[in-house]
């Protein structure tokens, strides 16, 4: 298969599954999140470093889940962009924000104060479509892929746990040889681990 027509399949599944995502209620959204987060706890509830993402077009919410984490002595990140890649601030409940280029808030941190990717224990990313051997397709941006490149070389912290909707799976995503897998996805239904 060729690199158009793996692109333009990836493009494929990217546009129908973010026109679903977005169809979603609100209150779909809250139901699926309370059961996502109930399958995530379990593997956060020891006190580590946790980022996570604020949610936008129907993406599955993790705000909850690091809520709980906070409760349970975790430090939690939330993710800025800088250029192509990503680093990650430390967020409370007050922590301020800022709007980036994409619309998405950050935290309003000083820089001198951001984690780098690989010093992370822990990192819920969100994704938009997903295949059972934990490979995911993102919005396009390459930014998770990126920051985690090295754990292509070698597996090594931080863990790299999906969050999505049970519909998101698909038969494959196509993974390309930059594509940082997933050690395991989390949705609404279940949970699927890389082997």
């Amino acid at each position: 298969m060729t690199t158009e027509i793996i692109a333009q399949r990836r493009n494929t599944i990217r546009g129908r599954l973010q026109r679903v995502r977005r169809q979603l209620s609100s209150q779909a959204i809250l139901s699926s999140e309370l059961a996502c987060s109930a399958y995530l706890s379990p593997a956060l509830k020891h006190p580590s470093k946790i980022a996570g993402y604020l949610a936008i077009a129907g993406e599955m919410a993790v705000d909850r889940t690091l809520h709980y984490c906070r409760e349970l002595g975790s430090t939690t990140y939330l993710p800025i962009v800088r250029n192509d890649t990503l680093m990650f601030a430390e967020v409370t409940a007050s922590t301020p924000m800022v709007k980036n280029r994409f619309g998405i808030d950050e935290p309003a941190t000083a820089a001198s104060t951001w984690v780098q990717p690989m010093d992370l224990d822990y990192v819920l990313v969100p994704l938009v479509a997903f295949d059972a051997n934990c490979n995911r397709l993102g919005m396009g941006g390459g930014f998770y892929d990126k920051s985690f490149a090295q754990r292509i070389q070698q597996k090594a912290p931080p863990h790299l746990i999906g969050v999505a909707h049970a519909f998101q799976e698909v038969q494959t995503v196509y993974p390309e040889s930059w594509d940082v897998p997933l050690d395991r996805v989390v949705t609404d239904e279940q949970v699927f681990i890389r082997d």
